[in-house]
């Protein structure tokens, strides 16, 4: 039998040439592929080196030795910091004090000192009657409000100025005169600012600061609404004559800031000579604190948003070489932030609110319903359930079975509210039911802060 001969492995020189063609064609792709690629490159850097004949070569040498230890130093601070922090948010997980003031308890707390203690009171209460597996969500939100309690008393004695900010449709809902009464106790100067006055009428807006100017030195202000983005905060130059109602609702630029610049630096250049001012700034959540220091620096210094709780801690920002503004987190006064009036204040996220039914029978009673009716287009309603149906219905929020979907619908309606869309504003109380002894606040501080002048800038700036 014969065997059979194995065949040939040679590969013709075509076929070879090609394959080795296109490994090459291959790994030249690679290659590309991968010095294009960040992350795959693990290129060191490049050492540079100072000439022996630099004449200042031991200079230069001690100055990189400092720079590299005080990134060390600023590394080293950082960590500390986050640590005290996570420490700070587990304690206060763990304490989970409850705060839930009634009304005769709270007509008892004269000032912020007697507020920090009666918390200190009910945290050591609560220590010894809860668990940890009985925090719920609003227990959670007061252990925070002791911590913004505490910071509030750090913010007041650090500050030569207090700027309190009330929301222009309710500045009265959102005063705390218990805490204005300590910070004037404490020989500290008190600003009210009026902001978001472009959602209500300027008629409004005047009566306001008339009604207001009587107690303290009142301003009104509007934020810069893209204070929030990378670019500078626009400001309206000058003293805004002839700055109509309607540019005043549809312009971005911030309104109010030279009056409010002006009062401050009249403060700082009191007395023989020119000292630093540190401004310190209160209020409820999301009244707009974070958004006048951003239009005060006209720059995005501090972060902002729509939503409560965005500024957790105290910020300090340099203003100029005189001044320092320091933000605050935002504090609710009056009851619990889980109130159905404070709900309607923005002062929680509506995701953490359990029931929308209150707050929108509250919203139901302050709006007329033909600016319902027409703003949603929606037939006529009898009662709270019927108008979230039928928004509902309207905005095509309809869950499985053709149920509509009542608290989506809430939640746009709660939204709206929020950013305006719903008119609503509060007219201030007869001019005679005001407290005669406080005219003589504003008349101590109109020589000092030159008020007479700033408060007509500020009406014809703005109103």
């Amino acid at each position: 039998m014969k065997l059979k001969r194995s065949t040939s492995k040679r590969v013709p020189l075509g076929r070879k040439y090609k394959i080795q063609k296109k490994v090459a064609q291959h790994r030249r792709k690679v290659k590309k592929i991968v010095s294009k690629s960040v992350i795959l490159k693990n290129r060191k850097p490049k050492i540079l080196k100072i000439p022996n004949s630099w004449p200042f070569k031991e200079q230069m040498l001690n100055e990189i030795i400092k720079k590299q230890d005080n990134i060390k130093l600023e590394k080293e601070q950082r960590r500390k910091n986050m640590k005290e922090e996570v420490k700070m948010e587990e304690q206060d997980t763990e304490l989970s004090e409850v705060m839930e003031i009634d009304e005769v308890k709270k007509s008892k707390l004269t000032n912020l000192d007697d507020l920090y203690e009666d918390a200190i009171i009910r945290q050591g209460k609560f220590e010894e009657s809860s668990t940890i597996e009985d925090i719920n969500y609003n227990e959670v939100a007061d252990s925070s409000r002791r911590v913004f309690l505490r910071d509030l008393r750090k913010l007041i004695e650090v500050s030569d100025i207090i700027l309190e900010i009330l929301d222009a449709r309710d500045p009265l809902g959102y005063r705390c005169h218990d805490l204005e009464r300590s910070i004037v106790g404490q020989g500290k100067k008190l600003i009210l600012i009026i902001n978001k006055v472009d959602l209500v009428p300027s008629e409004v807006a005047m009566r306001w600061l008339t009604y207001l100017r009587r107690e303290f030195p009142t301003l009104a202000f509007k934020s810069a609404i893209n204070s929030s983005s990378d670019h500078g905060v626009n400001q309206v130059k000058g003293n805004g004559l002839g700055v109509s109602e309607e540019f005043l609702k549809t312009s971005s630029a911030a309104f109010g800031t030279s009056a409010l610049m002006s009062l401050i630096k009249n403060y700082a250049r009191c007395g023989d000579k020119s000292r630093s001012v540190t401004v310190g700034i209160i209020g409820y959540p999301n009244v707009g604190k974070s958004s006048l220091v951003n239009s005060l620096k006209r720059s995005c210094s501090v972060k902002v948003g729509a939503i409560a709780g965005i500024t957790r801690q105290l910020q300090y920002i340099d203003l100029d070489s005189t001044t320092q503004l320091v933000d605050s987190p935002g504090v609710v006064f009056t009851g619990n932030s889980t109130d159905p009036i404070n709900i309607l204040r923005n002062t929680v996220q509506l995701t953490n609110v359990k029931d929308y039914f209150d707050p929108i029978n509250i919203l139901l009673e302050k709006t007329s319903k033909e600016i319902l009716l027409k703003l949603y287009r929606l037939p006529d309603f009898n009662d709270t359930h019927d108008f979230l149906t039928s928004v509902a219905r309207s905005r095509g929020k309809i869950n499985k079975g053709g149920i509509p979907d009542t608290n989506t619908a809430a939640i746009i309606v709660l939204s709206d509210w929020f950013t305006g869309k719903i008119p609503f504003y509060t007219l201030p109380p007869d001019l005679d039911q005001q407290e005669k002894s406080s005219i003589s606040v504003v008349s101590n501080w109109s020589e000092e802060f030159k008020l007479d002048d700033l408060f007509t800038d500020n009406n014809l700036n703005i109103l």
